[in-house]
């Protein structure tokens, strides 16, 4: 892919944003209901995001722009000597759901920002039955026009744009809604 064809598929990609304004900002709002209510964020992603993952965590335990109180939120993601460990004990299928098994608790969100298949049913059951709510955005393709690969129930909401690579989401999308929400977190939010 040519430079300028790079730069033309990321503008596309921002450009899409603007039709998901009131999605983002629902996605928001549920965080931050998550949040006033005493709940924590389990944020959960695979390769590149896992690193979006970590970053949408530590705007929100560190900072984004202003400070605030630290808020609870947990890249799923971030601790290599767990993930190595359930990986070996258990197989690299359940680095999430044994996660969210023993860290979610009812009012919890799990934020998946890895729908492409890698968020298997059984993750979802478990933050389920743990009483968490579940937030997927999805990663690496158009959900309004695209199989969701049988994720469609769980999509509360849906974060997805008219982009079909995923590097291009990650690199632009998800960056732009994490820090939307994150810098609409305040100290008037009362979190």
């Amino acid at each position: 892919m040519t430079f300028e064809a790079s730069l033309a598929e990321s503008v596309k990609t921002l450009q899409g944003l603007t039709a998901l304004r009131p999605t983002i900002d629902r996605a928001g709002q549920m965080i931050l209901a998550t949040l006033q209510r005493g709940g924590k964020l389990l944020i959960a992603g695979n390769g590149g995001s896992a690193a979006e993952a970590a970053h949408f965590s530590t705007e929100l335990v560190g900072r984004y722009q202003k400070s605030r109180r630290a808020l609870p939120a947990i890249a799923l993601s971030s601790d290599g000597s767990l993930i190595t460990c359930i990986g070996n004990d258990y197989g690299f299928d359940q680095v999430f759901s044994r996660q969210i098994a023993g860290l979610a608790q009812p009012g919890d969100l799990v934020v998946s920002v890895h729908a492409c298949g890698a968020l298997t049913d059984a993750v979802l059951d478990i933050a389920v039955h743990g009483r968490a709510r579940v937030a997927v955005m999805p990663c690496c393709h158009d959900a309004r026009e695209n199989d969701q690969g049988g994720l469609g129930g769980w999509m509360d909401p849906a974060l997805a744009i008219d982009a079909t690579r995923a590097a291009r989401l990650r690199a632009a999308g998800y960056r732009v809604a994490t820090q939307t929400i994150a810098e609409g977190i305040t100290e008037k939010s009362r979190v």
